[in-house]
């Protein structure tokens, strides 16, 4: 019962930490965090084994909807990440494209014309 205890109030405190997750706070240190917690409760994950209380029954029935639920919230997350590195690419070829206007022109197929 302890190790289930314990990884229950692992996972509680990983989706209160992710549901509070958002964009105006230090990114990378949150990113950080998560994964750490992430890496703990897998670690506690193999110390579980069976057999199983009826309270241990319906601590697991609550953790698989904690775990739903911390699933649709990381793939939030992730999608934010994603969308945040897009801009960031953006922004790197539109300076490059402010920076050096004349680096991407084709000048193939230009015909001049040399007759007065």
């Amino acid at each position: 019962m302890n190790r289930l205890k314990v990884y229950y109030e692992t996972t509680s405190h990983l989706l209160q930490r992710v549901r509070h997750f958002n964009q105006d706070e230090d990114w990378d240190q949150g990113i950080a965090e998560i994964e750490s917690l992430l890496e703990e409760r897998t670690a506690m994950l193999n110390d579980i084994a069976a057999p199983f209380s009826s309270e241990e029954r319906e601590m697991g029935k609550k953790l698989i909807r904690m775990d739903n639920a911390l699933n649709e919230e990381l793939i939030f997350i992730k999608g934010q990440i994603v969308e945040r590195l897009k801009e960031i690419r953006q922004k790197k070829v539109t300076k490059q494209k402010y920076s050096d206007p004349y680096q991407a022109l084709v000048t193939d197929g230009i015909f001049y014309d040399r007759s007065k």
